[in-house]
């Protein structure tokens, strides 16, 4: 019987070799080689499978791929329907676990850097619920002695409450005198 050799980064290895190393049999890995995965997913897939369906990334990244793509949802205007698009590699739970995997920690969920763009590598970081709700379209930005933050940053850095802080710019007087 003839070795299959594969190129990966850790070297040219055998199908037994690199099914050891990903922590698979070998026969699951010719099966998902079978099934026309890419070996780039195959090695992404840690253990049988991904093994995340039930983990909580997973859920987060399945809600993500929804909210793209299936105008039957009720939050679809607020995404898919105002053109927040989904990187293509992410439609498959690998690549996005590849790209944004190793930063997720129990806590945290995903949240778009620039609002009006999708969701893709550069544009992704994983936060606290407290730090998205200061990252939303409706978030009121000021500029304060800490710089251009938002308005319940401001008011939480100067002790001043936040009505009062908006009260004073539209009086036109200093907000943090």
């Amino acid at each position: 019987m003839k070795a299959n050799f594969y190129d990966t980064q850790w070297g040219r290895l055998t199908t037994a070799e690199l099914a050891r190393r990903i922590g698979v049999s070998r026969g699951a890995l010719v099966q998902r080689l079978l099934r026309g995965w890419t070996l780039d997913d195959a090695i992404a897939y840690p253990g049988r499978f991904h093994g995340k369906s039930t983990a909580p990334i997973y859920r987060q990244w399945a809600a993500m791929v929804q909210r793209c793509t299936n105008p039957n949802l009720k939050c679809w205007s607020h995404y898919g329907g105002r053109g927040i698009t989904l990187h293509p590699p992410w439609r498959k739970f690998a690549a996005f676990y590849r790209d944004m995997g190793a930063a997720w920690k129990p806590g945290l969920s995903i949240d778009r850097i620039d609002n009006d763009a999708g969701y893709a590598p550069d544009n992704c970081r994983w936060s606290t619920r407290s730090e998205q709700l200061l990252n939303t379209r409706r978030t009121n930005f000021v500029d304060s002695p800490w710089g251009r933050v938002p308005l319940a940053v401001a008011a939480q850095c100067s002790g001043i409450h936040r009505t009062t802080i908006l009260s004073r710019i539209k009086a036109r007087t200093d907000p943090f005198r």
